[in-house]
């Protein structure tokens, strides 16, 4: 199998992006292509930062793109087309706060043809890796089933060894108010994430996804809009944070706003942890415009701070506030800043 590979990328050389273009790893897998003469590399990341760590680790990267989605002259068209490809399911801000991202730049350079492959994971989760492919490229037409596999390369017993693991699994079946979906991935130790999305009587959709540091649920409809709840539990310190509200047709909270914080019990198991989760949660309650923008007064301290309140809770004669940076104020109550995302939109 991998002699038949090799042969194949070395009769038609290919393109391969990596975005985590400063991980040693990935440096070196680029080293290795280059040296074997198999592919040609595209490097995401700072262009010194990737420079600096190539030399550090003595990787040959000479003659290799590198491309810094911050500096990227194309952009504009970037964002244009991402725009288009999510019809309406992510605003111009949202696709270029995306794509500064690596994980989503990478994609778009093999959506847009500059690159044939991607290669992603080194410090991106798997779903952080799988979810821009799903969104951006999507399956050939008539596949509505995603599969994927690990190629491990290991020494045992002095010998080495090449395996081939499973390394997703995709489920559907037919609900009382549509279709449910689930999918599995894992990675060579195990089961890393399972994604489960569930049609409900209202129009809503139920979705819940278990990975090793988190259990995350939303209810909300489809296109992001109307009442929602969204609610996370992180696993290794239990601490929790809810949602509750409505988004409006530009997919921003509108009108009363709710938010849950707490720190769950672990002791007992994640079950019970998130069973209970609010048992020792605050609420903290504010009030959105029709544009997404906060109410909620904001003290003075904060204002000097260049930060703006968007709810609080009294207690006593004391009042709290959850705040952010006022210049983030487009971009903090997205539906993916709320939770509200699943792997495979």
């Amino acid at each position: 199998m991998f002699e038949n590979l090799i042969s194949a990328l070395k009769a038609e050389k290919r393109t391969i992006v990596f975005t985590e273009g400063e991980d040693a790893r990935i440096l070196e897998a680029a080293s290795r292509l280059k040296k074997d003469g198999l592919m040609d590399s595209i490097l995401v990341g700072n262009v010194e930062a990737v420079k600096a760590a190539a030399a550090k680790g003595g990787f040959d990267i000479e003659g290799m793109e590198i491309i810094d989605p911050a500096t990227y002259p194309e952009m504009d068209a970037m964002v244009a087309k991402m725009v288009e490809l999510r019809k309406g399911k992510m605003s111009e801000e949202d696709c270029r706060a995306a794509l500064s991202k690596g994980n989503y730049f990478g994609t778009m350079l093999v959506k847009m043809g500059k690159a044939d492959a991607l290669l992603g994971g080194a410090t991106y989760s798997t779903a952080d890796t799988v979810r821009p492919a799903l969104q951006l490229i999507k399956t050939k037409p008539g596949a509505h089933l995603v599969s994927s596999c690990f190629i491990l390369v290991r020494e045992k017993d002095g010998v080495e060894e090449k395996l081939v693991m499973v390394g997703q699994r995709n489920y559907t079946g037919a609900a009382d108010n549509g279709e449910w979906r689930m999918t599995i991935l894992a990675d060579e130790l195990g089961q890393h994430c399972t994604a489960i999305e569930y049609p409900l009587a209202d129009g809503r959709q139920f979705y819940v996804q278990v990975t090793d540091p988190e259990i995350r649920y939303y209810v909300c409809a489809a296109e992001r809009t109307g009442s929602f709840v969204s609610e996370s539990m992180n696993l290794t310190d239990g601490t929790y944070v809810g949602y509750e509200g409505t988004l409006s047709s530009n997919n921003r909270p509108e009108g009363a706003f709710t938010v849950h914080m707490g720190t769950a019990d672990l002791s007992s198991g994640a079950a019970d942890a998130f069973r209970n989760r609010s048992a020792q949660a605050v609420s903290y309650d504010g009030d959105f415009t029709a544009e997404g923008r906060p109410e909620t007064a904001t003290p003075e301290y904060l204002s000097k701070e260049g930060q703006m309140a968007y709810a609080s809770r009294q207690e006593g004669k004391n009042i709290y506030y959850l705040d952010f940076t006022a210049e983030g104020v487009n971009d903090a109550f997205t539906p993916e800043q709320l939770g509200i995302s699943n792997i495979w939109e």
